[in-house]
Parts: structure tokens; C-alpha cells; sequence
């Protein structure tokens, strides 16, 4: 168990972090612009 590995492993975990707080923000736009588009 190498120090890299455990910074490697930080770095996924907070990349997939990342990742699905900006999933979440082009979720809500898109459905921000759905709604708009439907008036």
C-alpha cells in the first residue's frame, strides 16, 4: 500500500465527486430550459 495508490484512490473518489455535482447542474439547466420552453 504505496502512498500514490491512496492519492490516486482521493483523486478518483473526488473526480466521481465532481462529476456528479456537474451532472446534477446540466440536469437542473436543461430542465430549467425544458420548462421554459414549454410556456
Amino acid at each position: 500500500w504505496c502512498p500514490l495508490e491512496r492519492e490516486l484512490t482521493h483523486a478518483g473518489s473526488a473526480a466521481k465527486q465532481l462529476l456528479l455535482s456537474v451532472e446534477g447542474l446540466v440536469d437542473g439547466v436543461l430542465h430549467m430550459f425544458g420548462q421554459n420552453r414549454h410556456r
